[in-house]
């Protein structure tokens, strides 16, 4: 394993750097996109045949002239931003940053004051008078293309004196300096010279094309380098190092992307797509190690699970299964057509103390192919996915079990697993026998495990991935046979592994939600961003509750609510309700609602129906309710999987979505006999009189 490099101070002149590298990055990018679309048919050296055909373009099209020079006023926007967070930040040189900072103004002003007249009296000239159009233009050209390029390149040499002595540098940026700057060099100097030896538009346009691509290039390998600053190679996670078993072209691009920051920066503020997958043959292998062995593998702001009498032990599981045409739920029928490749998770239990959420977290993950392997790694927060160089999961007809798993010489864990149905369940004896009564009991631990949690330190916040499993303990079979894994080995020593099989699971992923992490308030007077977001392809909302900035115990006064909002045939239920008070406790507050569920417990779930359920939770000050909600949990599932006839709200079942119910109606989200609709509705509706506490 590679040894984690020490993480530098962050604080918010960091993050205001990083920001302002990122937003110069891409609207250079776009500044590129628009001059190639929109601005070279009016421009000098561009594509026009004639002066008269640029002329006339920008008189036809006077918005689309506009339009083409706004990218580049932002560049303007992102050079100065860039220029203030670089003054800001302690470990860059001062001297040079003011420079650059100098420099930006004084290539700000012609600049901007050019493209100012350009785009209102030019486009005035252009329509009115050809002729005071082009010496407008010849008086304009110099000072955009001219002095406030020569100064802004200036200020780029700058930029790289900053970088390089401030350590986020690369070999790369080394050999591409030299040439950018020379390029630009040429592409700014150009209009200034005497006309008699003044190069042609076309050359100078040419010049400039090429400076930016090479600059374009450059911001790249310069933010990479200072988000790499931040987020160095860990050990185990997200931050991990990737390796691609192949060492071609492909996989050296493909090592380049997975390991990239500003990738991930880029590509992880996408919502979630909903994902499905008719899984088979997975297979658990499981290590009931002391947790002191484990305690490094568990992210920042999560606790271990600790198990047994004195809590020193704790559960390594890794389980590996054949996917079934893995791909994006909205493609219906068509996901057939998909590959099944094979995955391999390896997993360690953990707690959010703050929240009382468990789950698991992820210490690797690793698949088959690596399109998925690359989409889990770039666009979710806890999915470390590797790519194996090769993998399978048989099954023979009378039940024994192979896997494999190769890295080859990728990054992927490897193991070979010979396995064969046990002819009893097994029996728990030793440690196991500590931490749990049966075998059917340490099932119930295992198993039931649609929650797999991460944390992003300097976003000061702990995400979690909502899935949907929903497998039964019954399908569990015990297995007993050979398990042969340096990974595994590496990270359990000689601890003796017990294996299941189950044979069949439908998989579903569509929720990643958010909590806050222990520098939640940091973080929050650092983006000033709400406490707690999903982004999902539900509506977004947030349950009026709110608690004293005080300990998870202080007093409250409680109003139970249910409130329920359908949305893509899901259901989200939310059960909520705290007010600051003198009574009663955090505690009485569960209770409190565990005795609104409880009449309801007959209730079925429909097998069809996928619930996502929150626990009660108090908004405010990020606290939320310090108390086990599992049984809650468990019980509000039930509750919510049926029509309620006593609430008089008959007429919400309607089957319009995969639940065959409208809305799923709870408490008083009943209102005089009719249902709500929806949550903003139910705020503001009558309450019935029938309709629970």
């Amino acid at each position: 394993m590679e040894a984690p490099a020490k993480r530098p101070a962050y604080t918010l002149r960091e993050r205001a750097l990083e920001r302002s590298l990122i937003f110069n990055f891409l609207v250079h990018g776009l500044a590129m996109l628009s001059m190639a679309a929109l601005l070279l048919p009016t421009l000098p050296g561009g594509t026009a045949t004639s002066e008269a055909a640029r002329i006339a373009t920008i008189a036809a099209h006077p918005w689309r002239f506009r339009l083409g020079w706004l990218p580049w006023q932002l560049c303007a926007v992102a050079d100065l931003t860039m220029a203030l967070a670089m003054v800001r930040v302690r470990w860059l040189p001062s001297a040079a940053s003011w420079s650059v900072l100098a420099l930006t103004l004084v290539a700000v002003a012609p600049d901007q004051y050019a493209q100012a007249v350009w785009v209102t009296r030019g486009v005035t000239l252009a329509a009115a008078d050809p002729e005071g159009y082009l010496a407008l233009e010849r008086a304009l050209f110099p000072l955009t293309a001219g002095w406030g390029a020569l100064f802004y390149t200036l200020g780029a040499l700058g930029w790289t004196v900053c970088f390089a002595r401030g350590g986020t540098w690369s070999r790369a940026l080394t050999l591409l300096s030299g040439p950018t700057w020379a390029t630009m060099a040429v592409a700014v100097v150009s209009p200034l010279l005497p006309p008699g030896v003044r190069p042609g538009p076309v050359f100078v346009s040419a010049a400039n094309g090429l400076g930016f691509l090479q600059l374009q290039v450059w911001l790249g390998l310069v933010t990479e380098a200072v988000l790499f600053r931040a987020r160095p190679y860990e050990t185990t996670g997200r931050l991990a190092r990737w390796r691609h078993p192949g060492s071609g072209l492909f996989a050296r691009l493909a090592d380049g992307l997975a390991n990239s920051r500003l990738a991930g920066a880029l590509l992880e503020p996408l919502p979630e797509v909903e994902m499905r997958s008719d899984i088979r043959d997975v297979v658990y292998v499981n290590y009931l190690v002391p947790a002191a062995m484990l305690e490094a593998l568990v992210p920042e702001g999560l606790e271990l699970e600790r198990l047994g009498p004195d809590g020193k032990y704790a559960l390594f599981t890794f389980l590996s299964y054949q996917h079934g045409h893995f791909g994006f739920a909205f493609l219906g029928p068509a996901r057939r057509f998909l590959p099944s490749p094979v995955q391999t998770n390896w997993r360690v239990h953990v707690r959010d103390p703050r929240t009382g959420h468990d789950g698991i977290a992820f210490v690797t993950n690793a698949i088959s192919s690596v399109v998925p392997a690359l989409g889990a790694r770039l666009l979710t927060e806890g999915m470390p996915m590797h790519v194996l160089e090769r993998a399978e999961v048989t099954r023979a007809e009378d039940g024994a079990i192979t896997v494999s798993l190769r890295p080859g010489a990728g990054s992927a864990p490897d193991a070979e697993l010979r396995l064969r149905p046990s002819p009893a369940p097994h029996v728990l004896t030793g440690a196991w026998a500590e931490c749990w009564s049966s075998f059917d009991a340490f099932l119930a631990y295992c198993v039931p495990q649609d929650r797999a949690m991460s944390s992003q330190p300097l976003r000061g916040r702990i995400s979690r991935q909502e899935i949907d499993l929903g497998i039964p303990l019954t399908a569990c079979r015990s297995l007993e046979g050979t398990v042969v894994s340096r990974a595994a080995r590496a990270l359990v020593g000689d601890a003796a592994p017990l294996c299941f099989h189950v044979d069949r699971v439908s998989f579903s992923f569509s929720v990643e939600a958010h909590d806050p992490g222990p520098d939640a308030a940091k973080e929050a007077s650092m983006t000033r961003a709400p406490n707690r977001s999903i982004r999902s392809s539900f509506r977004r909302f947030t349950p009026p509750c709110s608690v004293a900035p005080a300990r998870p115990s202080a007093a409250l006064r409680t109003t139970h609510t249910c409130k329920v909002a359908g949305a893509l045939g899901v259901l989200v239920l939310v059960a909520c309700g705290a007010r600051t008070g003198d009574t009663p406790d955090c505690a009485e507050l569960q209770a409190e609602a565990l005795a609104l569920i409880e009449p309801q417990r007959a209730c079925t779930v429909d097998a069809d129906c996928v619930l996502f359920t929150s626990p009660l939770t108090c908004k405010g000050q990020g606290v939320r309710v310090g108390t086990d909600t599992t049984a809650l949990e468990a019980k509000v599932l039930a509750f919510t999987a049926c029509v309620t006839a006593s609430r008089g709200c008959e007429a919400c079942a309607k089957p319009a979505y995969r639940c065959k119910l409208d809305y799923v109606v709870a408490g008083r989200a009943c209102s005089g006999g009719r249902c709500v609709s929806d949550v903003d509705d139910y705020a503001h509706a009558p309450r019935a009189a029938s309709g629970g506490r």
